[in-house]
């Protein structure tokens, strides 16, 4: 939209641009010329009439620039006809018709008008953009505008040239009021960031299984959402403020986590982490529930892992958390007793002999000749 002082400068506008783009040195606002007996090529501009823009009825009052506010400009649409004339318009119209011609071709050329203009020796007149459309007309239009102004035929064109706005007249709003002495001052912004999930384990689980969360974040957890299954806080299980997060899949229905692919977040106060794809088995497939507790002490006996379609177990797999750096640091030990679809027990003797690092382990069992669980972690201690 263009912002004018009045709307006679919307008609200069046309016209500096007419004058600019053709070789016509006679352009004017003003109504057609009538009788047109003097010879020379000219063009008139003719306001014909106005109509409000329906989408800026309800505009709501606008800064000033002090921090006061103003009431809105009006904004409307104007439709001006273009006259043209040659040397001699009554027994020779063809100069006439061609710098029509021309006015058509110069605003074809620019339909948008970026205003204020730069041409050498024009006064700026308007800021903003102006669009300027040819109106189509038919010979009912031509007699609705020849027949008021009571004047004879003339080679003509109507255009369309808006939105144009007009400063509205009525008193500015208040002035704004005076800052405090010293200044605006801001209250404690409070940074926040967003919890990260750093790693989940296992990343594939039976239905009903648990998993490891290994989270960073600023605050405890307020829940876990599976999917579209909710954990809140109190359903979750972390031995160690600050630890990793143990949460076991909601089985009751209307909770129960489908088997499938679901997104796993963790939200903390008001923000949520970047969700961590989690493969829910199918009933009958073979998977590692996530240790718990996490740490398991030689000194304690044996070690049980529970999980799902384990009762094909044929050996345990242990290897460092931290990466292989040669082959025999992977450790395959036999089951101390047969295992059962829920569980699969290692000797804490056969731990010691295999020469098990204390450590942070990866820990997988073997339930076919080429079909291994999804690993978890495990700590191993003295």
């Amino acid at each position: 939209m263009a912002l004018f002082g009045n709307l006679h400068d919307a008609g200069q506008v046309m016209v500096d641009l007419i004058t600019e783009r053709t070789t016509v040195t006679d352009v004017l606002v003003g109504p057609p010329i009538d009788p047109p007996t003097s010879p020379g090529e000219a063009v008139r501009i003719t306001l014909m009439w106005v109509t409000p823009q329906p989408t800026h009825r309800n505009d709501p009052a606008e800064l000033d620039g002090l921090g006061g506010l103003t009431p809105p400009p009006v904004t409307v649409s104007a439709f001006f006809m273009v006259t043209t004339y040659g040397t001699a318009p009554d027994t020779d119209p063809i100069q006439g018709y061609n710098i029509l011609g021309q006015v058509l071709q110069a605003f074809h050329g620019d339909p948008v008008l970026e205003l204020p203009f730069d041409f050498v020796g024009v006064v700026p007149l308007g800021t903003g953009r102006l669009s300027v459309v040819h109106v189509p007309t038919a010979a009912d239009l031509m007699e609705k505008m020849f027949s008021p102004l009571q004047i004879g035929h003339r080679p003509w064109a109507l255009f369309e040239v808006g939105p144009l706005q007009l400063a509205s007249l009525a008193a500015p709003g208040a002035e704004p009021p005076i800052v405090h002495p010293g200044g605006i001052r801001l209250g404690e912004i409070e940074a926040l960031i967003p919890p990260v999930i750093e790693r989940m384990t296992p990343d594939a689980v039976a239905q009903g299984g648990r998993i490891r969360l290994d989270v960073r974040s600023s605050g405890a957890p307020v829940r876990v959402s599976i999917g579209g299954t909710r954990v809140e806080a109190s359903d979750l299980t972390i031995p160690i403020a600050g630890g990793p997060i143990f949460v076991d899949l909601p089985v009751l229905p209307g909770d129960a986590v489908d088997a499938g692919s679901h997104d796993v977040t963790v939200t903390v106060g008001r923000l949520i982490s970047e969700a961590t794809p989690l493969t829910v088995l199918a009933a009958g497939a073979a998977g590692l529930d996530a240790p718990l507790p996490a740490q398991h002490s030689l000194a304690d006996g044996n070690l049980q892992l529970s999980g799902a379609g384990l009762a094909t177990t044929s050996e345990i797999y242990f290897w460092p958390d931290a990466g292989l750096q040669a082959p025999d640091e992977i450790h395959a030990l036999t089951p101390a007793a047969a295992p059962t679809d829920g569980m699969v027990v290692v000797a804490a003797t056969d731990l010691s002999a295999a020469g098990v690092p204390l450590t942070r382990l990866r820990v997988s069992a073997r339930v076919d000749t080429h079909r291994f669980t999804p690993p978890v972690l495990l700590e191993l201690t003295p």
